[in-house]
């Protein structure tokens, strides 16, 4: 049986009244915010949001996840909700936080109106421009990412490391309209939207970003009519822009030193997005889309690890040359897959390590493989053996033991297999 595709995309911008400022530091808003959602049709229904924000609660999660599901008649299994994680966005508060200090309450009340009114506009902007559309996937390549991981005479901590493995690649998925004219562009990328991380302007003061990766998304948009170009994390838990507004410095006798350049971080933000931007557009321009019979295979399955503690206090994760990794109760990881045609995409909650991901392309029996993280929510990071045996920042703030990274590897590529086979 034959199975027309159907695309449709819609993008919202997060306006903030004056009065939910100042918050966490923040006074104003230096880039816009906004709320991206892709709407894919064909034997079935599939929406990936894509919310320009550091991280999202799972209270609100299912929230927006009720808020599409009633509005299209979907199950929410249907329903990925995905954030940005740039560094410099208000968050949602926990709902312990908010029991503790009930002043909180208000402007976290309206900021869950803004996001959840955004949403259902994308939505409903995606539902009315839903169409025939052709498919096709591409690769680009853009060196404006780094391994973060460094070794100091104190132990391994987080710098730029531009021996250790960082993969460039940029894997596109383009839908087009019967004109071939781009309906929307989706893209992962190994890199943490973090270039204005921790920094605070001369003021004192911090000023709201959708950093690099907001950027590269609105340049592409601007080159492309119509058209949204949706950014997703790649597996990002060791990479870090090339350039950082507040950075370590390492000295001849290897050690670190932190510097802030302050209000001239901004046009780091906006030359490394118009440099992924760029890579995106020459490598969108060599994609041709095709009409295929294409059918959406939308599951998950989950997978047992060991489980580690975290340190009760992040503060007190610091460089080391000798770390104790306490076990704690097994972990269950849901990763969920979607299939469409010859590309498979995995969703996870954690932040995967490059070469992990990197690894699990190479070995996926799909000609197309894509791997986000943070999808659905998040759950610290999941590092690589070798990042274990260096007692990283990663390895030591992880809720997951040495060895599940290689344990999820195996275990995804097995179940991508047997999907292939029921093709």
């Amino acid at each position: 049986m034959l199975h027309t595709l159907k695309a449709g995309a819609g993008k919202s911008t997060l306006i903030f009244p004056k009065n939910f400022f100042p918050i966490e530091n923040y006074i104003a808003v230096h880039h816009d915010l906004h709320v991206r959602v892709l709407l894919i049709e064909s034997n079935a229904k599939f929406v990936i949001v894509s919310l320009e924000m550091t991280s999202i609660q799972q209270y609100e999660i299912e929230a927006l996840k009720e808020l599409i599901s009633t509005n299209i008649n979907i199950s929410k299994e249907q329903v990925w909700i995905c954030v940005t994680h740039t560094f410099s966005s208000p968050h949602l508060r926990s709902i312990n936080a908010l029991e503790k200090d009930p002043s909180l309450k208000e402007k976290n009340d309206m900021y869950q109106k803004i996001l959840e009114d955004c949403t259902l506009d994308a939505l409903h902007q995606a539902i009315d421009n839903l169409q025939e559309a052709s498919l096709g996937v591409g690769n680009g390549y853009c060196s404006v990412n780094v391994n973060r991981d460094v070794s100091t005479p104190q132990g391994w901590w987080i710098g730029m490391n531009d021996l250790g493995p960082s993969d460039k690649s940029v894997p596109i998925v383009r839908f087009d309209d019967k004109y071939h004219h781009p309906i929307a562009i989706l893209y992962s990328y190994d890199v943490q939207s973090s270039i204005m991380d921790g920094s605070t302007l001369e003021s004192g003061y911090k000023e709201v970003t959708s950093d690099l990766t907001g950027i590269a998304c609105q340049m592409i948009e601007e080159q492309y009519d119509n058209c949204v170009a949706l950014y997703v994390v790649g597996a990002a838990a060791d990479q870090a822009p090339i350039f950082k507004t507040k950075h370590n410095i390492i000295d001849r006798f290897g050690y670190i030193h932190e510097k802030d350049i302050q209000d001239k971080g901004f046009t780091f933000v906006e030359a490394l997005g118009e440099k992924l931007a760029n890579q995106i557009i020459i490598a969108n321009e060599k994609i041709t889309t095709r009409i295929h019979d294409e059918k959406l295979d939308i599951s998950s399955f989950n997978i047992t690890l060991e489980g580690q503690k975290i340190p009760a206090n992040m503060r007190d994760i610091k460089p080391t040359q000798n770390y104790v990794y306490e076990p704690d109760i097994d972990r269950s990881l849901k990763v969920e897959v979607v299939i469409l045609n010859h590309l498979a995409i995995i969703g996870v909650t954690p932040e995967l390590s490059s070469v992990t991901a990197e690894t699990l392309k190479k070995k996926s029996p799909f000609p197309m493989t894509m791997v986000f993280t943070l999808v659905n929510g998040g759950s610290k990071y999941m590092s690589d053996a070798t990042s274990y045996d260096r007692y990283t920042y990663e390895a030591m703030n992880s809720m997951y033991a040495r060895g599940s990274a290689e344990k999820f590897i195996n275990d995804t590529v097995k179940y991508l297999e047997e999907r292939m086979d029921d093709k």
